[in-house]
């Protein structure tokens, strides 16, 4: 495996593993929505709350529950790295189905404002507090993801940058920063 995506498979498996015990399961997928409720500042029951579970455990059913290859309800760093490897060597066409419809979720309930744009507080909603990399790291990923300077984001770099990460294979591709600081 390259060693750029086995990194960036470490450093996501680590903002998804939200124990920190070594595995990922469905309850850590619910911890994550909670982290995005929060720092969101959507009650816990309100439906951008349960809007942002749903596309969680979507992801969950739909991507991440097929990585447990032993059936045991977890997944293993092995069995994750095995399939981001996977994922990337089917190319970048699977994002659309794969990715795009809970990447568009966080998106939609992030832009507070509904401008249709993340500006860098909505940015480190998404990536700095509710996937736990650090603000600096966040902020400096934004920035140098902003290539013209507006202050935003669109919704076409925004999913530019998730490519770039699930994808690439460039170490100077920005995107590869999202779930934090990946040195290969």
């Amino acid at each position: 495996m390259n060693k750029l995506l086995k990194a960036k498979a470490k450093r996501y498996f680590e903002s998804l593993d939200t124990t920190g015990d070594g595995r990922i399961t469905e309850a850590d997928m619910h911890n994550i929505a909670e982290r995005h409720a929060t720092a969101n500042g959507f009650a816990q029951n309100s439906p951008d709350a349960r809007s942002l579970r749903d596309a969680t455990v979507a992801f969950w059913d739909k991507n991440l529950k097929q990585m447990d290859t032993s059936g045991n309800g977890e997944i293993s760093l092995a069995e994750f790295t095995t399939a981001v490897e996977q994922l990337a060597a089917a190319g970048v066409g699977q994002y659309e189905t794969l990715v795009w419809p809970t990447a568009d979720a966080y998106f939609d309930l992030c832009d507070h404002d509904g401008s249709g744009e993340l500006n860098q507080e909505e940015f480190l909603r998404i990536f700095g507090g509710a996937a736990s990399v650090p603000a600096d790291e966040s902020i400096a990923t934004f920035r140098q993801l902003d290539k013209d300077n507006s202050g935003v984001l669109s919704r076409a770099e925004y999913h530019a940058a998730l490519k770039e990460f699930y994808y690439s294979t460039d170490p100077s591709a920005v995107g590869i920063h999202l779930f934090g600081r990946v040195d290969a």
